[in-house]
């Protein structure tokens, strides 16, 4: 898989990303607003001096990115396509190797507070849809039909979710939703399956109804009857030991056909050997000439699904050196979320609101999991946060991400961890941005205060007080909730 020979690089790859990065900028600032064709490829290059390359190498990051969409015979449109977020998500929980149990255990672990801290979000089209759902997953029971009626029920906690209208977590829920929804289309003799159908469906018709009359209590109770029904194997055990490696998912997520942009199915094809292991972290690809060969393309259809492909975090294209395949990383969420909080598709409340419902389960699951060599590595952690930065605010943050994915790491459910990582960086980075002008003495009782209260949170974990943990990390996010909003 070590095929040596580099590819041939566009000249000055950075310019691709320079202007990526100018022509966002346009976006963002209304130069271009949405619904608006953006000038062709040719106008580009004239205005900008770019070569033909260059130029489409950045409008495919752009397109990776959500911002546009090509039109036939039309040109590129500024759009917000949100799902882009959604397809991203997918891919780092598949090249992850979450399990299906992982993503399981993540629904039921923060789907009640999603629903206890959004319920009041739910207005009457969104009472008729989910009555509309609900009518679907009974005649599907009727019909003694199992993969319709796991099918409605996915779909009906897709719903939910995006009632609370929240695009992170509708991004990530629709990511989980879909791989589940994948599992049951292309194998209907999967190993999940629903048993005892008229509490399964009693259990949704109440947590239904508490949903729609706004008691967020009485539907994070009953969320626990609607939802324990589902994900068992045939033996009765839970599923989390039940994994995936179907790299025919990525064709799937994009609805790919025969007659799909040539680009847009070798992308597929090329992330499909790395999930599958055929190109691993640290190999090369093929040189360029023979990949193209190889799949039957013209080499500018190929370097479009490289420029998508980089743009996500799945690979990495060096000068003089070709394409190699990066470890799984989340640099395409984030690139993905970058573009859609400047963009105001995403709010910083967004994203902090789903860090205040994931890492208190975390720092929880880490609590009751935890040996002494965690505790020993998170004080080290924070001891070093304040040795190590001073007056210093966003490298005082970087330790706080740390700090967190450290606790996220202990319990060992992948997907938890993923979220939590993406989310606490996120929202350190923005808080270090805006924090990072205090005065020198404002800036060491801010950091004092927040080393306290880590310390704090490592006494409790080290004796593995779950429910004393939680609180105070529920307070400790509040009390940035409330200086920053």
């Amino acid at each position: 898989m070590n095929d040596m020979g580099g590819f041939y690089q566009i000249r000055g790859e950075r310019s691709s990303e320079l202007l990526f990065d100018e022509l966002l900028e346009r976006i963002v600032d209304g130069t271009y607003e949405t619904g608006e064709r953006i000038p062709g490829e040719h106008e580009l290059m004239k205005s900008f001096g770019k070569s033909h390359g260059t130029v489409r190498n950045a409008l495919k990051m752009l397109e990776a990115s959500g911002c546009i969409r090509t039109v036939p015979g039309g040109g590129a449109v500024v759009t917000m396509r949100h799902n882009v977020l959604t397809e991203t998500f997918m891919e780092l929980f598949i090249r992850s190797k979450v399990t299906i149990g992982q993503m399981y255990e993540f629904v039921r672990l923060v789907e009640p507070e999603l629903i206890r801290r959004y319920i009041g979000r739910f207005g009457p089209e969104e009472s008729a849809a989910i009555d509309k759902a609900l009518a679907r997953l009974e005649n599907a029971f009727a019909l003694d039909d199992s993969g319709e009626a796991y099918r409605q029920i996915v779909r009906i906690h897709m719903f939910i979710v995006d009632c609370m209208k929240n695009p992170m977590c509708s991004s990530i829920f629709h990511a989980v939703c879909n791989i589940l929804l994948y599992r049951i289309t292309s194998d209907e003799k999967s190993r999940i399956s629903i048993y005892d159908k008229e509490e399964m469906l009693q259990a949704h018709r109440i947590l239904t109804k508490e949903i729609k009359a706004g008691d967020g209590d009485a539907a994070c109770d009953i969320y626990a009857d609607a939802i324990k029904y589902m994900f068992y194997d045939n033996q009765g055990e839970d599923e989390r030991r039940i994994t995936y490696d179907d790299d025919e998912i990525v064709s799937y997520v994009y609805g790919l056909t025969m007659d799909s942009n040539v680009s847009a199915i070798a992308y597929c094809q090329i992330l499909g050997k790395i999930i599958r292991g055929e190109y691993k972290p640290g190999d090369m690809l093929p040189a360029e000439r023979d990949l193209a060969e190889k799949m039957g393309i013209s080499r500018p259809s190929l370097v479009e699904a490289l420029a998508i492909l980089e743009f996500r975090g799945h690979i990495r294209r060096e000068q003089g050196r070709g394409t190699i395949v990066e470890p799984v990383n989340s640099k395409g969420v984030d690139n993905v979320i970058s573009v859609m909080f400047r963009r105001r598709g995403i709010t910083f409340r967004d994203i902090f609101d789903l860090r205040a419902i994931c890492e208190p389960v975390c720092f929880s699951l880490a609590a009751a999991a935890r040996n002494y060599s965690h505790v020993r590595e998170l004080n080290r952690i924070v001891d070093e946060s304040m040795d190590e930065s001073k007056n210093d605010i966003e490298r005082y943050m970087s330790y706080g991400t740390r700090f967190d994915c450290k606790v996220a790491e202990i319990y060992g459910n992948r997907m938890l961890y993923l979220v939590e990582m993406i989310v606490s960086s996120f929202t350190h980075q923005l808080l270090g941005s805006k924090l990072k002008n205090l005065e020198p003495h404002n800036a060491q009782q801010f950091m004092k205060q927040i080393y306290i209260e880590h310390s704090e949170l490592i006494d409790f974990i080290s004796v593995r007080d779950s429910v004393e943990v939680r609180t105070l990390c529920e307070k400790h996010l509040k009390g940035i909730a409330d200086a920053v909003f």
